[in-house]
């Protein structure tokens, strides 16, 4: 059993278990863009650090923060550009330190 952030994940020999990307209270996902499709309102997204396209943030009064306290995100974007696109309110993002591509 191998424990990332709230969830437990079971691996036989065979697999090899991957770190999710981003996740929404205890569930784990494999994509940002798939934990972003599911995002609701007053719901906490903690992502991992990697290399992401940016993203829009639909939902209202949603907390995005950094799966630990120093998450370094690289954005696929275009330079200068916003790596969150925040399309709602009271939407409140921190633990997360951007760089570009």
């Amino acid at each position: 059993t191998t424990t990332l952030g709230d969830a437990e994940y079971e691996a036989t020999d065979a697999e090899t278990v991957k770190p999710p990307v981003a996740q929404i209270g205890a569930v784990p996902y494999a994509s940002l863009e798939s934990a972003i499709a599911d995002l609701k309102d007053d719901d906490t997204i903690k992502i991992a650090s990697g290399t992401y396209d940016a993203f829009d943030v639909l939902a209202d009064n949603v907390t995005i923060t950094g799966m630990t306290d120093d998450t370094e995100i690289t954005v696929n974007s275009i330079p200068n550009c916003a790596f969150i696109g925040i399309k709602a309110n009271g939407v409140t993002v921190g633990n997360i330190k951007k760089r570009q591509a």
